[in-house]
């Protein structure tokens, strides 16, 4: 009863998660200083949220526990934190965007076409992690990693675009340099998505690490793994 309790608590979290990182990226296209108000509000509500769940998570764990329980109890830890960590990159992001406004920034059509593509990609792996969590549904939680896994080859290709739009001189010192940094939160973003899914995974595989299976599934011999990923790099693309 104690875990499902902390479990709805994580539920509320991962929910207010959602909404802020859904809100700092909708300011990338269209600014306003309020927003960020509500989201470093809200990442600091998410903060407290994190230390009394962990809190009473390990006070939990000095009662008996069931085996399945102590699993149950360190994925919610792991999942907590996960949820955490994104809520703080959406105060990066809209302090980006802050920026962006305020210095009167403009990206390139190109830069615009491929921030859009990678956004609409984190924003699904975002809301295929929290339902995997929520509905403990293994079957979304390992569609999460090939996902992820697009968008760390988009984010890579399209920081080697902007060097070159830099290099040409079709883009700015300052804006490239703030471009690369956007996308290097996203790609943690996506990143903390994988750890959560993993963590949920690791309920269903008790007889092998999390980290091995993962590689399991992520090998060339997967065909599991390959369709998906080939499913989301032709759903995810600058072409």
């Amino acid at each position: 009863v104690a875990l499902e309790q902390a479990r709805e608590r994580v539920i509320e979290m991962a929910k207010n998660t959602v909404i802020t990182i859904s809100k700092s990226l909708g300011l990338l296209s269209s600014f306003r200083e309020q927003a960020v108000d509500e989201i470093k509000k809200t990442e600091g509500e998410i903060d407290k949220y994190e230390d009394v769940i962990n809190s009473y998570l390990v006070k939990l764990s000095t009662k008996e526990l069931t085996d399945a329980d102590n699993i149950e109890l360190t994925k919610l830890i792991h999942v907590t934190s996960g949820f955490e960590r994104i809520s703080d990159h959406a105060v990066h992001i809209a302090l980006y965007a802050r920026e962006i406004s305020e210095n009167n920034y403009k990206f390139t059509s190109d830069a615009k076409k491929e921030l859009s593509v990678i956004v609409s990609a984190v924003f699904e792996v975002i809301d295929m992690t929290t339902k995997a969590f929520r509905k403990n549904d293994l079957g979304l939680a390992v569609n999460v990693e090939p996902l992820e896994q697009v968008i760390d080859k988009l984010t890579a290709k399209a920081k080697k675009n902007h060097v070159d739009r830099m290099l040409s001189g079709n883009c700015t010192f300052e804006m490239g340099l703030l471009y690369s940094d956007i996308l290097s939160v996203l790609e943690r973003v996506s990143d903390h998505c994988s750890e959560i899914a993993a963590s949920i995974i690791e309920i269903s595989h008790r007889s092998m690490g999390v980290h091995e299976y993962l590689q399991e599934y992520k090998s060339k011999e997967n065909e599991e793994f390959i369709n998906k990923y080939k499913e989301y790099k032709e759903k995810y693309n600058f072409a």
